[in-house]
């Protein structure tokens, strides 16, 4: 009968148990860290004020602020109409 308690099994089995417990406070620290946002989202207006600022600093040209500020502007209204919903509440 082979016997299984020699000490590089047991060094074996304590390795495997504090890999296993690494492995699931890895775990618990991941979901937690996922469930909260990272940081808030932006508005349209922010990111417009964002893309505005690059532009002024010469790092997107005209042309890409425009069409930065197209598709941003549809999204300001949405955000304004919200807003005014909110208040006549």
């Amino acid at each position: 009968m082979p016997n299984f308690l020699t000490p590089s099994v047991i060094q074996l089995m304590i390795g495997v148990a504090i890999l296993a417990l690494l492995i699931a406070v890895a775990a618990y620290v991941l979901t937690k860290l996922r469930a909260r946002p990272l940081q808030q989202e932006r508005t349209a207006h922010e990111q417009l004020a964002y893309f505005r600022e690059l532009q002024s600093q010469g790092k997107l040209s005209t042309e890409e602020y425009r069409k930065i500020k197209e598709r941003l502007s549809a999204q300001i209204v949405e955000e304004a109409d919200g807003e005014d919903e909110s208040l006549k509440l």
